[in-house]
């Protein structure tokens, strides 16, 4: 379930003791390289929200041109540009929700959205042509190109969410409007690789509790070949129909890495994280050979590995050109020509784009949207403590720029899902709390992704005031024993399972948190899962039943063991234990978090008379996309820290934003402005 777009994650799958920590790295690091970066103005609300910047762009197989997408606020436009000569071209004024794939022989564009499916043609100046629309419910995909038509791409359709029976299909488009239906599955279609010839080759779909993965011969047929279980990851990355098959997965062994399946064989590791830490997060294949060229890691310090040594070379030049960045790159169609790169930093949002010539190390800088980023504030650093059982944990923190972290209010930014990850890289709301004076620690907890599949596992359901509320109460007395925080202005923040979080953080350990700021949180875990699995939007989505998902991990909704414990731990049970302020925001509409989960628990606090604030947008789902809502909750986060936290002195609401939060306001609480 991901929330809101200011905090990270959201709640589910698309997963207080007071010994001190045994050992702790990066946090001295990061205090020093905070304390001398010059202090900038306050981030304000709307720098906050901004959306503007690059989606995403795509270079083509002939490294001639690059497509993108360009973000302007709440709406995007489609553009290209040819890379030697030429000026940027606007295709299209406003697509949403777009995803694109140039075809193999780079000449056409196409672009899918949920309603419709265009190709551009590159030799007609970028001529459109709309080649189908659709008005059903039906959710489709781009897979990948067609290796036995130069001009075709590969589309998956899914059967509307819950429809029955289901029905999955990969087509193959072309650019002259010939579709054809390739296969089609009552079970959901995850994956699809094509012969060279364009038939199929092999194809992972979910059944029941598994991902099975088959080899189609040479008449269609389909022959089991694997299966990823128990939550075992496995994607297909490329192969055909003789030769062996490279996936990105975990199959007998704990982080994703590369692998190979061979005929006969099974599967082997290929490559894993050199550091043993992290899963594999992307895999570039090198467009002559159609071997895996490059592997990047990214969930605590991005890195990138080359497997050929004259990549390598290349490779360590461009990151030394350009350091302490997250890279994401696409080759050229040949050795010698240049790469294509996306530069992010974790100090800055934006995204530069370059060429990069791997024989000779020149970058030639390809802005494509303006105002790319510029170092504005420390950026977030990874740090690491180790939990009172001895089991190391990672997290990130970010410091404000030029003053004593020791004397700053501390922010303990709880990530959603709970499977999910505070990742590296920029974020808006935590640089606007950084430039506020505040000091954010995010911790990743037992539960959170991205760093191996034991960790995911491992905390066995124990998502109450047990194991999980440990890691992130330790972690926060971690950053405090480091010198990070005034240990009397400490407030825990999240959205969806952050915000669970924070409301068990102010319930149980009110000695630790000051206060507690929770966007559409569920207040009572147990009972949210078993909604989840009967009512919310992921219970109609395809792949592995949501039931049998959250049993794996140790949360069957049907075991009144699991849920009465959960119940038991709940925020909502033990309102009567709260004595510290809260403030809650939540969507009328939400189809994640039921909205009555949260008004139940604010009326609860109301009768007691305790301290609570509650501001409602009745139109919001689960991610408040409305500015005007997420502005409203910047406003009010800032707000309630100043006054609790003395954090910066807010700017004022403008007169549009000050009529929103006196509309949306239910329950007023000593976390606003103004008396109770």
């Amino acid at each position: 379930m991901n929330g809101w777009r200011c905090l990270a994650g959201g709640l589910f799958l698309a997963i207080a003791s007071t010994a001190a920590p045994a050992a702790a790295d990066g946090w001295a690091e990061a205090i020093a390289e905070a304390k001398h970066w010059p202090a900038g103005p306050a981030m304000s609300r709307e720098s906050a929200m901004q959306t503007a910047g690059l989606e995403r762009s795509l270079l083509s197989p002939d490294g001639r041109t690059v497509a993108w997408l360009r973000r302007d606020q709440d709406q995007s436009s489609l553009w290209w540009r040819p890379l030697e000569s030429g000026e940027p071209v606007r295709l299209l004024p406003r697509v949403d929700d777009a995803s694109l794939r140039w075809s193999r022989d780079g000449r056409w564009l196409f672009v899918l959205t949920p309603t419709q499916l265009m190709v551009f043609d590159r030799q007609a100046a970028g001529t459109g042509e709309i080649l189908a629309r659709w008005q059903d419910r039906h959710s489709r995909a781009l897979l990948d190109t067609d290796a036995g038509k130069p001009d075709a791409v590969l589309l998956r359709e899914q059967s509307p969410d819950g429809a029955t029976p289901w029905r999955s299909s990969v087509w193959r488009w072309r650019a002259n409007g010939d579709a054809a239906m390739l296969h089609e599955s009552d079970a959901p279609i995850l994956d699809v690789l094509l012969t060279p010839h364009g038939s199929l080759a092999w194809l992972r779909q979910a059944e029941a509790a598994r991902h099975v993965v088959y080899q189609a011969d040479d008449q269609g047929r389909l022959h089991e070949r694997f299966d990823c279980t128990n939550l075992h990851r496995c994607r297909l990355l490329a192969g055909d129909g003789t030769a062996g098959l490279w996936l990105q997965g975990d199959l007998g062994a704990d982080l994703q890495q590369l692998q190979r399946y061979s005929p006969g064989h099974g599967v082997a590791a290929v490559a894993m994280d050199p550091r043993s830490e992290a899963d594999l997060d992307e895999v570039v294949f090198d467009r002559r050979t159609g071997e895996p060229a490059l592997l990047a890691w990214r969930s605590t310090r991005p890195h990138w590995l080359a497997r050929d040594p004259g990549v390598q070379q290349a490779l360590a030049r461009l990151e030394r050109a350009l350091p302490n960045s997250d890279l994401s790159l696409q080759l050229g169609p040949s050795a010698t020509a240049p790469w294509w790169v996306e530069q992010r930093t974790a100090s800055a949002a934006g995204v530069r784009t370059w060429r990069f010539d791997p024989s000779s190390g020149r970058l030639e800088s390809v802005d494509l949207v303006p105002d790319a980023n510029a170092p504005s504030q420390p950026p977030r650093r990874p740090i690491s403590w180790t939990a009172s059982d001895g089991r190391q944990l990672h997290g990130f923190l970010t410091l404000p720029a030029g003053r004593d972290a020791s004397k700053a209010p501390l922010v303990v930014l709880v990530h959603g899902g709970p499977w999910s990850a505070a990742r590296p890289g920029h974020s808006p709301f935590v640089a606007f709390l950084a430039s506020r004076g505040v000091a954010v620690f995010e911790p990743n907890f037992r539960g959170s992704t991205g760093l191996g599949r034991e960790l995911m596992l491992s905390p066995g359901g124990d998502f109450g005031n047990g194991r999980v509320q440990r890691d992130i109460d330790e972690g926060t007395r971690a950053a405090l024993s480091q010198g990070v925080g005034d240990p009397q202005r400490v407030a825990i923040v999240g959205a969806s399972f952050g915000g669970y979080s924070a409301l068990l953080g102010v319930t149980f350990s009110p000695q630790l948190y000051r206060l507690a700021l929770a966007a559409v949180p569920p207040a009572d875990f147990g009972w949210t899962l078993r909604w989840a699995v009967r009512s919310s939007d992921l219970s109609l989505q395809a792949g592995v039943p949501l039931a049998t998902t959250f049993a794996l991990l140790g949360l069957d909704p049907e075991d009144p063991g699991v849920t009465d414990r959960l119940a038991r731990q709940s925020p909502q049970e033990n309102a009567e234990r709260l004595t510290r302020p809260v403030l809650l925001f939540a969507g009328g509409r939400d189809e994640r978090v039921a909205f009555r989960s949260v008004s139940h628990y604010a009326a609860t606090l109301a009768l007691l008379g305790k301290d609570v604030s509650l501001f409602v947008e009745p139109d919001a789902g689960h991610g408040m996309d409305a500015p005007l809502a997420r502005e409203a909750w910047l406003y009010l986060v800032e707000a309630a820290l100043h006054r609790h936290l003395d954090s910066d002195v807010p700017a004022p609401p403008s007169p549009a934003l000050e009529a929103y939060l006196k509309r949306s306001l239910r329950l007023r609480g000593s976390a606003l402005p103004g008396p109770p």
